[in-house]
């Protein structure tokens, strides 16, 4: 009877076990990371792209149907444009070998810089949306729409290293600081017209509720987000770095204020909409509570900041409170975008504010969930609503942006990734170093001097400083100019100007680039001006400063000579060498980069049930036999 007893209490204690994910088998973090990636690029991201490019229009369809054919034409808005120009722009670092991802990325960056950017005021500051392509001269610049630019630009210049994207991210940025930000209480308002003035609307509870002096959780957030890529985006070594330090103070204040109970109620809810002292604030959205959960953990890691004890605990209030409006497994509120964010935000609670195992599952549980009831089996990405078979998969609103990016953060924080942008395998974020060139030779003076070549920008991920071109030849016949050198080894590395010209008569100035952009030196007299590009960046080797009438890119657009980390790709620079007065444009290849996909000591743990079942048994072998049976010692109370 004793034995019978024992071995129900044995099943009992099974079922408990496994019954509880606290004691339940634990997840391979790797595994579950791999299955994310897996199901990120080839069932959702590689669906879309290159498919959804407007090859006419410009940057990408905006509404297209399940199998990705463009339906009525709708609003290409900034914001939409911009979100797939970041998730383009991470997966073609994640993925260089597929050209689908860098081909719609340019495609979006041109739409962007050519059709969106607002040249009429200043060049800084980006316009709203356009249904053709053809911008309305008096469209207002919401701050929501810009964060998404700063997003967008700041991830395409870490896939691309085009300073231009960059450049245009930063003067965004400092526009906007100049129009919107509140000297008085901090954070920023969110609508301009398109002059920079505020909207008129400042009521709270109206239509003007995101506009005038009033403060919105949405189109904050989101600002931020673009100021915190931003931030990781921009090298520290470039002569704005007081900027770049002034941009950090900016992060580092509106989380500050955002975790704070400014924003965040006693019961852990946000506040959506918040007046200008942010002191009274009105309703909620569960979906972008539990996004801000890691998004405004996020802003702190961007910055290299320990956020606050009190910010953690907020934001742990905040999870807490959106785990009563939802749980793990079951659709929570609308649409697809709060099922992904509330998947991130679990993964975030287990690994950034350990938090737990249980958290970890909870991720792992609602992981399985989209994948069952999200993901399109037949035609790849996602539905717009769970098992939506018939809906539209884009409009003005749904687009790439969320799925990817709680895809990627949970994947690399899956990997060991505290900042979940980063994945450990790959390091996309340029370090500090850039080098400088030195000037070239002077030319000769004489019947044909030959300027002397600038030496590039040596090492580091971002370009190098410009050689300085050398000094032209003397009013000889057909003097030609020297040729500026790339930067050596380096991503990138922008090539030195070019020598002045020959003097009066020469025939012709050639300006060579190395492997950055040729800054290509003019002609006097001459007939013609001819650049041509290296393994050039994003202009493709074109001549800046040249007046060329032929541009001929060396090997091919944007990439050529930059290496993702991790692809194993080589960059190859050229390097002017000056002797005796003549430049000589040497290749110089730059090193290998690359990333082993291993290096992770991943041990799945033995599960508690068969430690369990092989402890009782031993204990059974010992204590139940005949002879000591009246020496039973039961483990359980009987």
């Amino acid at each position: 009877m004793r034995k019978e007893l024992a071995f129900l209490a044995f099943l009992a204690g099974g079922v408990f076990l496994s019954a509880n994910p606290v004691f339940a088998q634990a997840i391979d973090k790797e595994a579950f990371a791999n299955d994310i990636d897996t199901m990120m690029i080839d069932r959702y991201m590689k669906a879309y792209f290159p498919k959804i490019i407007d090859n006419n229009g410009g940057g990408v369809y905006m509404c297209f149907n399940r199998q990705f054919n463009p339906t009525t034409p709708c609003t290409k808005n900034l914001d939409m444009e911009a979100r797939h120009l970041f998730s383009t722009s991470m997966a073609s670092i994640l993925r260089p070998e597929y050209a689908g991802f860098k081909q719609a990325a340019d495609a979006i960056y041109v739409y962007i810089r050519d059709r969106l950017w607002d040249k009429s005021n200043g060049g800084s500051g980006i316009r709203g949306g356009s249904t053709t392509g053809q911008i309305p001269p008096s469209c207002d610049k919401p701050v929501y729409h810009n964060g998404f630019a700063l997003v967008g630009l700041s991830a395409y210049y870490l896939a691309t290293h085009d300073t231009t994207a960059l450049d245009m991210a930063i003067s965004t940025w400092k526009w906007i600081e100049s129009k919107a930000y509140d000297n008085q209480y901090g954070m920023y308002y969110g609508w301009l017209n398109s002059d920079g003035s505020l909207s008129a609307e400042t009521n709270i509870t109206g239509g003007g509720r995101n506009g005038g002096m009033n403060k919105n959780q949405d189109i904050l957030h989101h600002w931020i987000e673009g100021m915190a890529w931003l931030y990781i985006a921009w090298p520290p070594n470039r002569p704005d770095a007081a900027d770049r330090a002034l941009l950090k103070r900016r992060i580092k204040e509106s989380a500050d204020i955002f975790t704070s109970n400014k924003w965040i109620r006693s019961d852990g809810s946000i506040i959506l909409y918040n007046n200008r002292e942010m002191t009274a604030g009105s309703q909620v959205n569960n979906g972008l509570d539990a996004e801000d959960v890691y998004l405004f953990y996020f802003y702190y890691m961007a910055i290299d900041e320990t956020p606050p004890q009190t910010a953690i605990d907020n934001l742990k209030r905040v999870h807490a409170y959106v785990r009563t409006k939802s749980a793990p497994g079951r659709h929570f509120e609308t649409q697809w975008w709060p099922d992904a964010e509330l998947f991130t935000s679990y993964c975030s609670m287990a690994i950034n504010y350990n938090a737990g195992d249980s958290y970890l599952q909870d991720c792992k549980t609602h992981w399985e969930y989209i994948k069952a009831h999200y993901f399109d089996p037949q035609y790849g990405g996602w539905y717009r609503d769970p098992d939506a078979t018939t809906s539209l998969r884009g409009d003005e609103w749904q687009c790439t942006y969320h799925g990817f990016k709680c895809m990627l953060f949970a994947r690399n924080m899956l990997l060991g990734s505290q900042k979940g942008w980063i994945d450990p395998r790959i390091p996309v974020v340029p370090p500090p170093d850039a080098g400088s060139g030195g000037a070239g030779g002077g030319g000769s003076t004489g019947g044909a001097g030959a300027g002397g070549g600038g030496g590039g920008g040596a090492g580091g991920m971002d370009a190098g400083a410009a050689g300085r071109g050398g000094s032209s030849g003397a009013a000889g016949r057909g003097g030609s100019s020297g040729a500026g050198g790339g930067g050596a080894g380096g991503r990138g590395g922008s090539s030195g100007p070019g020598g002045g010209g020959g003097g009066s008569g020469g025939n012709s100035t050639t300006a060579s680039g190395g492997s950055g952009t040729a800054t290509g030196g003019s002609a006097t007299g001459g007939s013609s001006t001819t650049s041509s590009g290296g393994s050039g960046t994003a202009t493709g080797g074109s001549a800046i400063g040249g007046n060329s009438t032929t541009s001929s890119g060396g090997s091919g657009t944007a990439t050529g000579g930059i290496p993702i980390g991790g692809s194993g790709t080589t960059a190859s620079g050229g390097s002017g060498i000056a002797t005796g007065g003549s430049a000589i444009g040497e290749s110089s290849k730059g090193t290998s980069c690359s990333c082993s996909l291993g290096g992770r000591d991943q041990h799945g743990a033995v599960g508690w049930e068969l430690l369990f079942t092989a402890f009782f048994l031993l204990i059974l072998k010992s204590r139940l036999r005949p002879q000591k049976r009246r020496n039973f010692i039961p483990l359980f109370p009987l």
